[in-house]
């Protein structure tokens, strides 16, 4: 069993890779379909590895004839005791024989954990397999540069000049990168110096200056709206962690 949970993560961890090639190769529209589909099936098998090793630790550990066994996860808002409830009664005896098992557990829980990267796994999964397909929605992210000899700035989607008392900077709907050597400079008819160049924000005249414009692919969770690419990297990166620790167990 433990070969085939690391052969599974293996592949999930595959086709998160192919999907964020994917999404960031992609210049032309993207098939929304396929994107979910994707995401359903790396969801799917993030979420079997739990059980698997949920069913290891019950086979092990816990005398129980319960036929289905599930990993325990604690919704937001529940607390420790609560959680021991809940699982006393699917994996009886394993809080008090078997502390070091447990405590790996809970360690993952929303109570401890808080990226609550166990509950928006559970959330996830339960909701393309039984609810929506569509749990992700694609987006066009616009970026614009401007470019001088001598310096660059990159801002992610539209920039516009505002004013803050007796200064003025330059504002996107996201980050704003600047690089190189030379000076930038805000003037308020909304000239913009860019090393030894210039643009004007309020009418688009260029001087030493190109302006580049472009879009890149972006696939956002629409329950968590978080980059979908990101949240299942999260959730990876933390079932390795968890099978590390816990794999001389099962």
């Amino acid at each position: 069993m433990r070969t085939g949970i690391i052969k599974i993560l293996n592949n999930a961890n595959s086709n998160i890779n192919k999907l964020e090639k994917n999404i960031l190769g992609n210049n032309l529209e993207l098939d929304e379909t396929d994107i979910n589909i994707q995401v359903k099936h790396i969801l799917e098998d993030m979420q079997s590895i739990l059980d698997y090793i949920a069913v290891n630790i019950h086979k092990k550990y816990c005398n129980n004839t319960q036929k289905k066994i599930y990993f325990i996860y604690s919704p937001i808002g529940e607390n420790e005791s609560q959680y021991i409830n809940r699982l006393n009664k699917n994996f009886p005896g394993l809080h008090d024989k078997y502390p070091d098992i447990y405590n790996l557990l809970s360690n993952v829980q929303s109570f401890n954990d808080k990226s609550n990267w166990l509950v928006k796994l559970n959330d996830l999964t339960n909701e393309v397999k039984h609810n929506d397909l569509y749990i992700s929605k694609v987006e066009k992210e616009k970026h614009t540069s401007f470019q001088s000899n001598d310096v660059s700035m990159h801002i992610v989607g539209d920039m516009s000049i505002q004013r803050f008392g007796e200064s003025y900077g330059a504002f996107g709907t996201g980050e704003v990168y600047i690089g190189g050597e030379g000076r930038i400079s805000f003037y308020e008819d909304g000239t913009i110096q860019i090393g030894s160049g210039f643009y004007n924000a309020n009418n688009g005249e260029t001087n030493g200056v190109e302006k580049i414009i472009s879009f890149t692919n972006i696939v956002k969770s629409k329950k968590y709206n978080e980059d979908i690419v990101n949240l299942l990297k999260l959730i990876i990166d933390k079932e390795k962690i968890l099978i590390s620790n816990i794999e001389k167990y099962i």
